[in-house]
């Protein structure tokens, strides 16, 4: 009998923890249904690397990766890619490569993350400083006449800092130091730059100082001295009725070298050899020496002057008046009047040929091989009696003429 009441005891609490057990699972089964836990992935989560005080990575291998998040639909809807935090613990390491796993934090309760790819390898490297030598190169060269100091900075060393294995990589720092047009002494800022043996750039490195001040003393040279040319063109030996119409020369500045006393004798300008035009009608290209004494040359590759000529004809404008008119073409059992029986014409062209015209050489023609009868306006037809001359521009005055054909038995005889 003291047993009966135990054992009712356990069997109802047996039904109770039942009951319970059910009724949590029914409401996980509920709360799935209304808020379902589920996926979702942020990429390009970029990678925190951690490393203790005085040691580098030089260039992470890994920069983003990408992070697959799981939690209930209501949490999912509220994480952004800020939320997501991707961290490489390289700390308390000795120097040397090293494979740690990627640590994944979710900045929401209920929420977590795996990343892919789930680790990283990179080599630990100590921040090491070394003293570099410093190399200075002219960028450019100062114009032939101009000479300069070797150039110097103000300190002949700089020190390089970063990862050991890129700071060893370093052979020297060097400055770059523009010299191009300059032609007096002056003072620069010279930027400083790691260069490997190949004269690679070295990344990943700092140079203190970043850069170095620099003194170059540009001084002109006695013995070569910089001149403008001055082409010598015979304007005279132009064929009549033709004119220069466009010149140009290159180079227009030589440089020429020599004893001092002979460069001061010539001045700022040298002449070309004579540029004779004569029997020259049209446009040409030609090269000419220079006048110079036996102890002066010229430096560079160009010892001639390239010349580039243009030559057209002199225009000419002349008005040709009381020039009769030729019917040509009537047909059989017509006659025609034409009304004016002359007109003036005005050309315009090369003077060569405007001058030389005559009134006798022009020939105004009506051609009325197409006219019908009654009255017509006909453009007459210009002809000049030379050979081999071509049409000048011409302006007709009247521009047209006013022609009536009628038949034989009431036509007014046409002109012979």
């Amino acid at each position: 009998m003291p047993d009966r009441p135990r054992m009712a005891w356990r069997a109802y609490l047996l039904r109770f923890i039942t009951a319970w057990f059910l009724a949590l699972l029914i409401w996980v089964l509920a709360v799935n249904q209304t808020n379902p836990v589920t996926v979702r992935i942020f990429n390009n989560i970029p990678v925190q690397y951690e490393v203790d005080e005085g040691f580098s990575l030089g260039s992470p291998p890994l920069n983003a990766v990408r992070v697959l998040v799981r939690a209930q639909q209501s949490v999912i809807n509220l994480i952004s890619s800020e939320d997501v935090v991707v961290r490489a613990d390289f700390r308390r390491r000795a120097e040397g490569a090293h494979t740690v796993p990627l640590q994944v934090t979710i900045n929401r309760a209920g929420a977590l993350g795996d990343s892919q790819p789930t680790q990283v390898t990179a080599n630990l490297q100590a921040i090491i400083s070394q003293q570099k030598p410093i190399e200075l190169v002219a960028l450019g060269d100062v114009p032939t006449d101009y000479d300069y100091d070797l150039l110097r900075p103000e300190a002949l060393q700089a020190r390089v800092i970063g990862p050991s294995e890129r700071v060893n990589q370093v052979a020297l720092v060097r400055g770059e130091v523009d010299l191009r047009e300059r032609r007096a002494p002056f003072e620069a800022n010279v930027t400083l730059l790691a260069l490997d043996a190949n004269g690679k750039r070295v990344n990943d490195v700092k140079v203190d100082p970043e850069t170095t001040r620099v003194q170059v003393n540009v001084v002109a040279r006695d013995d070569v001295r910089q001149v403008a040319v001055r082409p010598n063109i015979q304007l005279q030996t132009l064929s009549p009725g033709y004119v220069l119409s466009s010149f140009s020369y290159t180079p227009q500045f030589v440089y020429l070298s020599g004893a001092p006393s002979a460069l001061a004798a010539l001045g700022s300008t040298v002449e070309t050899q004579p540029i004779s035009l004569a029997g020259r009608q049209g446009s040409y290209e030609a090269s000419v020496g220079l006048i110079l004494p036996p102890d002066v040359l010229v430096l560079g590759e160009t010892r001639t002057i390239q010349l580039s000529i243009g030559i057209e004809a002199q225009m000419a404008t002349r008005q040709f008046d009381n020039i009769p008119l030729s019917l040509v073409g009537l047909g059989r059992g017509l006659f025609a009047e034409v009304s004016p029986e002359q007109i003036s014409v005005v050309l315009s062209g090369p003077s060569v040929l405007v001058d030389s015209l005559k009134a006798e050489d022009l020939r105004a023609v009506v051609d009325l091989t197409s006219a019908k009868l009654g009255n017509q306006e006909i453009v007459p037809r210009l002809d000049i009696g030379q050979d081999d001359v071509d049409l000048p521009n011409f302006t007709l005055l009247p521009p047209f003429v006013t022609v009536v054909v009628s038949q034989e038995a009431t036509a007014t005889p046409s002109r012979p």
